[in-house]
């Protein structure tokens, strides 16, 4: 349906305000080519993809989140705001650790920085789940927890606590190989949350069309300690991430996507 194609397509966000010409030709490196039909169970999340079938274009898709030290060049190159906790933590011992506490506006501005952009929510998905009628409720095939999502919540509400707790617990984007995808996509579940390019949904009163939340977006995957306080999560849970620029987590990164063209 056309409200569908609307949830799942990127929009544009106002807090979008630096924008940065490509640093260097479109390359794909490190990137794994993606397609297909993706296929939701009824009771998925959010609401504009339960129960939905939608023919996903070829694309490329980063195979690993967004590291803090490939973020380190990009503010070295472009003078762009630092996340926020930056100095909060040893940058060069986190280096290939996912970057962290970058608004939605930052992403968007480091993805167009690589010639790239953020994926589709209806793209993130298809690369965690797989193409067609029998999706995966978590990136691997096979029984059991994989990557970095069993860890303790064992920090408080201070910025510092919070950082420390990422310092100590996040992992290199490409720590555990059997975390991956059958396609090779890593950490899609646990280690960070990722932010995707699509907007929040909500339902209208009569149950049927959609909303769309222009001032959120799509929040996909989950952080290192999600077992913590879901022992039953999936790739089915999501939530929803204001696009301020004052709305960064400690517990929140991203990764690029691209368009396949022929």
């Amino acid at each position: 349906s056309q409200a569908f194609l609307r949830e799942v397509e990127p929009m544009a966000s106002a807090d979008v305000d630096l924008r940065y010409q490509p640093s260097s030709a479109a390359s794909t490196d490190g990137m794994v080519k993606l397609g297909g039909e993706l296929h939701l169970p009824a009771h998925a999340q959010p609401h504009g993809l339960a129960g939905k079938r939608v023919r996903v274009e070829p694309f490329w898709l980063d195979r690993t989140e967004v590291t803090v030290r490939e973020y380190a060049r990009f503010l070295a190159a472009t003078g762009h705001r630092a996340p926020v906790g930056w100095d909060l933590f040893d940058r060069e011992a986190c280096g290939n650790k996912p970057v962290v506490g970058v608004s939605f506006g930052d992403a968007v501005a480091y993805a167009e920085w690589r010639g790239k952009r953020l994926p589709t929510y209806a793209e993130w998905a298809l690369a965690a789940h797989g193409s067609g009628p029998s999706p995966r409720s978590l990136p691997w095939t096979g029984p059991g927890f994989h990557g970095n999502c069993k860890r303790a919540i064992d920090f408080d509400l201070t910025l510092e606590s919070r950082m420390a707790a990422y310092a100590r617990h996040a992992v290199a984007v490409d720590a555990d190989p059997l975390g991956a995808t059958p396609e090779g996509v890593l950490e899609m579940f646990g280690n960070v949350a990722e932010w995707t390019a699509s907007p929040g949904v909500d339902l209208a009163e009569d149950g049927v069309h959609l909303l769309p939340r222009l001032d959120h977006r799509i929040v996909a995957g989950h952080e290192w300690f999600v077992l913590a306080y879901n022992p039953d999560a999936t790739l089915l849970h999501t939530r929803f991430g204001p696009v301020g620029s004052s709305h960064a987590s400690f517990q929140r990164g991203f990764r690029c996507a691209r368009s396949a063209r022929p």
